[in-house]
């Protein structure tokens, strides 16, 4: 009886079961520090970045669960299956995203440098990134219309241009 037939077969069956596993991962991409647009009336802020860091989260599905000066922690749920958390280091000029942590997302450390998740991971970190400064020019449009509106209500802006007569 031969008996190298079967180990063979059942080596492929587990190579071939492992792999779709291996073909649902991608090396990780911790993206370098991305600039926020500012406008040519106002400095930008902590605060503007923090508010476009939310609002351009929200509009991807993100939470926010941690929010700390400098550091926003964002939490997203895909279909109850997949969940990633993220840290969003940020300041008045720009933003940088960090992985913290994943649920269901085959997320391995392979080396110190170099991390293996789902394909999806790089791919809602990009979207998220590309949202964040469009958020920002939000902030930036509300920021202005707000100060014209001030601008308008206060009495020093207002002046009449000829006086009556009696």
């Amino acid at each position: 009886m031969n008996l190298k037939a079967p180990r063979i077969a059942l080596v492929l069956l587990v190579l071939f079961l492992q792999g779709p596993a291996w073909a649902r991962t991608a090396e990780l991409i911790e993206h370098e520090r991305v600039l926020l647009p500012g406008t040519s009336t106002h400095l930008p802020t902590t605060e503007d970045a923090r508010a476009a860091i939310i609002l351009g989260g929200q509009h991807l599905g993100w939470r926010v669960t941690g929010d700390n000066i400098g550091r926003i922690t964002l939490f997203y749920n895909r279909k109850n299956k997949h969940t990633i958390t993220i840290h969003v280091i940020y300041d008045a000029y720009g933003f940088q995203v960090r992985y913290a942590d994943s649920t269901n997302m085959n997320y391995e450390k392979v080396d110190e440098n170099t991390a293996l998740i789902h394909p999806n991971y790089n791919r809602w970190i990009n979207n998220l990134i590309k949202e964040i400064p469009e958020a920002m020019k939000e902030v930036n449009a509300a920021k202005a219309r707000a100060e014209l509106i001030r601008a308008l209500k206060s009495p020093s802006s207002v002046q009449p241009t000829h006086k009556e007569q009696p």
